[in-house]
């Protein structure tokens, strides 16, 4: 056995206790749990990546070094789950976010040719293709 000694800082009449314990050593095991985000910790994580996104890149123009943005890159990395949201946001406020949507969804691409280097025509392209995949963007 071993002994723990521990003083008391709180002060009764100037004076000090001491309390002691008998504490044998204990081997405890702790089950393996696989922990799985939520979806609603996926939505606050992508809300928090988005704020961060926004305002570290707030005076830069350059597409290039929004899409490189460490923030940008987790957005993306949330996966298809964050279409509907990237929608909504851009919904309500148009900017460069719509980028993610192509890095998210490779497979189909609803930005004509003609509308490349022009945002709102590319916010309007996936918006427009939300509307007829029946996609909820808000």
């Amino acid at each position: 056995m071993y002994a723990c000694h521990v003083t008391d800082t709180n002060d009764y009449s100037n004076r000090k206790f001491y309390h002691y314990w008998m504490v044998a050593p204990v081997s405890v095991t702790i089950p393996q749990i696989a922990y799985r985000p939520s979806r609603d910790d996926e939505f606050a994580k992508f809300h928090r990546m988005v704020a961060e996104w926004r305002i570290e890149t707030a005076y830069t123009s350059l597409a290039r070094d929004k899409i490189d943005h460490p923030a940008f890159k987790k957005i993306v990395g949330i996966g298809p789950i964050a279409i509907p949201w990237i929608l909504t946001e851009i919904r309500h406020r148009p900017d460069f976010l719509v980028l993610a949507l192509h890095q998210i969804h490779k497979y189909e691409n609803p930005v004509p040719a003609s509308a490349r280097g022009r945002l709102n025509e590319i916010v309007n392209a996936w918006l427009s293709w939300a509307n007829r995949n029946v996609i909820d963007a808000d």
